[in-house]
């Protein structure tokens, strides 16, 4: 095998293995990413659902009353991707204006009474939506009412930040590799060298028996 060869063949498995290495990472940073995406915006939906919790009543007619919703203007843009809806005894309702025609349904399996972290439920035009719900109890008179509050967010909005995080990843991940092969390729020539020599005064030596040869 020719020195060419074999650096050939090693620079093409060094290149295979840190292509390899910097894909999994790729696919490794992505997933921390999108889990701390989640916490964040289980984060974000549980604080709007405090405000919520602090600021709903019922009223001396029984009727809800939000005295301060959450300021978000996505709350108020119809379809905005984020949506707030709180269900009273009686089937009183009140919603944000996001959510427009659209009710939020509860997930398959869930209890009025029954407290939920982080799940899937479908919103509106199709889309699937990151929900948060809560039960509370408030006073109405001389007895209490429980009311269920919902919040949820558009997973699209999840979506388009590992978009813009793949956007910056990648091409860096590629001129990492690029670097990382090139620098490779020079480590392998620099450790061939001895061989080469080797392989050199192999060619001489074998010169001389043939010259010596020649003359018997």
């Amino acid at each position: 095998m020719s020195p060419r060869s074999l650096r050939v063949r090693l620079v093409g498995a060094a290149t295979l293995l840190i292509v390899l290495a910097l894909a999994l990472g790729g696919i490794g940073l992505t997933a921390i990413f999108d889990e701390q995406a989640e916490r964040r915006a289980a984060t974000e939906l549980d604080l709007h659902v405090k405000t919520l919790a602090a600021q709903v009543r019922l009223d001396a007619a029984g009727a809800l009353q939000v005295d301060v919703p959450p300021q978000e203007p996505r709350f108020e843009q119809p379809y905005g991707g984020l949506y707030w809806q709180v269900d009273g005894p009686g089937g009183k309702r009140l919603r944000s204006r996001s959510l427009w025609d659209f009710v939020l349904q509860d997930p398959p399996g869930s209890t009025a009474a029954r407290d939920l972290d982080m799940h899937e439920i479908s919103g509106p035009e199709t889309a699937r939506l990151l929900a948060i719900q809560r039960t509370i109890v408030v006073p109405q008179g001389a007895t209490e009412q429980r009311l269920q509050i919902m919040v949820a967010a558009d997973e699209a909005l999840l979506a388009g930040g590992r978009w813009a995080l793949l956007g910056l990843l990648l091409p860096s991940l590629l001129a990492l590799a690029t670097l990382l092969v090139l620098a490779m390729a020079f480590f392998i020539h620099l450790a061939l060298r001895p061989f080469r020599a080797l392989r050199a005064d192999l060619g001489d030596a074998e010169q001389l028996t043939q010259q010596a040869a020649q003359h018997l």
